[in-house]
């Protein structure tokens, strides 16, 4: 071997990780934030699946129980990073109110009436939908479970989509009345 392709060999194996970490630089801002949002989404799947399959066992809740959990109650669900975490980084509260409508706050960005959401819930036999006011694309859906510790789940409806089937999230606890968000949360945990 000559000594300018051994040397062209050993700058390739050089600039090697380089040039594949820069591939990134020959999208477009627009194609480049759409392939993070695809990974993103992606990895949520196989995540949410993952959860799912382990929590497979839970009953569901319809009808006039369903109608029951819901009515005049707050569910509370707390969002760790990790579950070894000691206090959430993130509280959700979802309050159904007797009169069908819905206020969803949390700690984060929804803490006060100007910032919450709003809209409608309705039980359609094993579904419950909340349409938020501020949403156009039409209700989100669940079906509620019963684990068998207690803890009630809720896993997405949403036919021909990808999280259709899937555990969302556990209620932590269910409250009477519309409730103030606890604390606020701090902004560095969403960094």
């Amino acid at each position: 071997m000559n000594a300018a392709f051994v040397r062209q060999i050993a700058l390739l194996i050089f600039a090697w990780p380089f040039l594949t970490a820069c591939t990134g630089m020959f999208y477009s801002d627009a194609q480049y934030s759409s392939k993070m949002s695809d990974d993103a989404r992606e990895s949520a799947v196989r995540s949410m699946r993952l959860s799912s399959a382990q929590a497979a066992t839970a009953k569901p809740v319809t009808g006039s129980a369903l109608v029951q959990l819901l009515t005049g109650k707050t569910h509370v669900s707390a969002y760790r990073k990790r579950a070894t975490d000691p206090a959430p980084f993130l509280t959700r509260y979802a309050f159904f109110a007797d009169d069908g409508s819905y206020v969803g706050r949390d700690t984060h960005l929804r803490r006060s009436p100007e910032y919450q959401d709003e809209g409608t819930w309705a039980v359609h036999a094993e579904l419950l939908c909340i349409t938020l006011r501020d949403k156009t694309t039409g209700p989100d859906c669940y079906t509620i479970r019963l684990a068998n510790d207690g803890a009630i789940q809720y896993w997405i409806h949403k036919p021909g989509d990808d999280f259709d089937g899937l555990l969302t999230l556990n209620v932590v606890d269910i409250r009477r009345g519309l409730l103030e968000p606890e604390y606020i949360s701090d902004p560095a945990a969403f960094r």
